[in-house]
């Protein structure tokens, strides 16, 4: 994928320096370097639903994740 990213121009002369010193192109460079950083593309997993029968607990309030929020924050831990 083609991007556009303004880098400091010490560091990309030092970058383009690297580059050549380890015979290998500033892009092999970068993207060695952004792999070490940036999480591993997997694959998602996949969701196993949970299904419970009865009421919502006491308090809590399903209309939106800040409310639900709150109520988590609230309870005791167990």
């Amino acid at each position: 994928m083609k991007t556009t990213v303004e880098i400091d121009d010490e560091l990309l002369r030092g970058a383009k320096r690297a580059a050549i010193d380890r015979r290998c192109t500033l892009r092999d460079l970068m993207e060695r370097g952004l792999r070490e950083i940036a999480p591993a593309a997997r694959p998602a997993r996949k969701i196993k639903w949970v299904h419970a029968s009865g009421p919502w607990p006491k308090g809590l309030d399903v209309s939106s994740r800040e409310k639900m929020w709150e109520w988590i924050e609230r309870e005791p831990k167990r």
